[in-house]
């Protein structure tokens, strides 16, 4: 799952597009129902450089998701 975790945008960007359907839906599925603790976390830690893995898994899962449904949408 941490895999998932690429702190450079455009990296994550490339892995996410080149991504089969059934490999986003694991951190598509995975991270959302997470989103509460992590965003809890975030916003309590106090060690900024820890919490950047939590908020770029955060923001995979989401991007994840915007992938699957844009692949979905009608052409």
């Amino acid at each position: 799952m941490l895999q998932w975790a690429e702190g450079d945008d455009s990296a994550r960007g490339d892995r996410l597009q080149a991504a089969g359907a059934e490999e986003l839906r694991l951190p598509a599925a995975a991270v959302q129902p997470l989103y509460p603790a992590m965003n809890a976390y975030l916003a309590a830690a106090c060690d900024a450089e820890r919490a950047v893995p939590f908020g770029d898994l955060a923001q995979a899962g989401l991007e994840a998701r915007l992938e699957l449904e844009r692949r979905a949408r009608p052409r």
